[in-house]
């Protein structure tokens, strides 16, 4: 049963570094269902709640950054069309 277990926390460490941050704490919480007083596997867990929430919000970042320059873009556009009618 030991083994299972290791093998089943190398297989998470290997899906953090792949940054499947969700497949890594299902891993996770499949072990502690069987071990729930595994501190390796709960900060493992936590590591990658929190390397998800991360990117979630770089996400968000990228996302409104090019809302922005599109806005500023069209809103550009604008401007020289109306320049040209006058």
């Amino acid at each position: 049963m030991t083994a299972n277990r290791d093998y089943a926390y190398f297989i998470a460490i290997g899906l953090l570094r792949q940054k499947k941050y969700e497949d890594c704490m299902r891993k996770c919480e499949q072990i502690l269902r069987v071990e729930p007083g595994n501190h390796q596997v709960k900060q493992l867990s936590v590591a990658a709640e929190k390397e998800l929430r991360k990117e979630g919000l770089i996400g968000v970042g990228i996302a409104a950054g090019a809302s922005l320059f599109g806005a500023l873009a069209i809103g550009g556009l604008a401007a020289v069309a109306a320049a040209k009618r006058r």
